[in-house]
């Protein structure tokens, strides 16, 4: 019998021994259905229109994306219908875009980007042979961010698939989109026209001290020969802005 201790309590216990009302003495008990509790409500992901989406064509120009906006502190943040997003999902992306932005020192502020998370499906890259993880669009200030980024299992088996990774931090899709980001701001309205050309410059310098940006990872290799020196020269900040940073998985 000394196990009813458990929820009553010695003192209780003692009470009720003594024939008192139990009730008075139970741990927790506030009538039925309504015993108290120390748990803190349940998050979830709030959505600011539940019912209307935002609909707008996608940056690739092949088609429209439907989207809704969630509840996201100063992150203004878009979910495409087609994807949807977990709790988890919602903590991964605040946990990428805030420590990739605070490497940079980029504030999370008015002039951040607006975020869409999107499908893989929809995402596509310069060389349309394989999906973007990532894309920033300067003219809208937009970050596109692929589901697939925020699955542990997802970004372990883009990992094992041959190409070689810039890095293995998960950090490194948003690091490189937030130095276009970069980009943007610093050469303003000639981002669009003349960055590949700056970026040949830089590239170059590197060549000429015998680096070999090929080497630094698959999709560097890949926009070398297409002659998008930005993308190459972008891989190259983010392996060595990344080089000593912990991975996380």
């Amino acid at each position: 019998m000394e196990h009813i201790a458990v929820p009553f309590g010695a003192d209780g216990l003692r009470e009720w021994r003594k024939g008192a009302d139990w009730r008075n003495y139970m741990r927790g008990w506030n009538g039925l259905r309504e015993a108290d509790t120390r748990l803190t409500q349940a998050r979830y992901v709030r959505y600011k229109d539940k019912v209307s989406s935002v609909v707008e064509p996608f940056y690739k120009g092949n088609t429209d994306i439907s989207m809704k906006r969630i509840h996201n502190g100063k992150i203004k943040t878009f979910i495409d219908d087609e994807a949807g997003i977990t709790l988890q999902e919602l903590d991964e992306l605040n946990y990428q875009l805030k420590q990739s932005a605070k490497l940079l020192n980029i504030k999370i502020d008015d002039n951040f980007p607006r975020v869409i998370v999107t499908t893989p499906n929809k995402m596509g890259n310069f060389s349309k042979s394989k999906m973007a993880l990532g894309n920033y669009e300067a003219i809208s200030n937009t970050l596109y961010v692929n589901k697939l980024l925020l699955s542990f299992e997802s970004r372990m088996e883009l990992l094992r698939s041959g190409d070689v990774p810039v890095s293995r931090s998960k950090l490194s899709t948003i690091v490189h989109e937030l130095y276009h980001l970069l980009d943007a701001r610093a050469y303003s309205k000639k981002y669009v026209k003349d960055i590949i050309k700056i970026s040949k410059v830089k590239v170059d310098e590197l060549e000429e001290k015998r680096y070999n940006i090929m080497d630094v990872s698959s999709y560097a290799r890949k926009a070398m020969f297409l002659g998008r020196y930005d993308e190459a020269y972008t891989e190259y900040r983010t392996k060595q802005r990344l080089k000593n940073i912990k991975v996380e998985e």
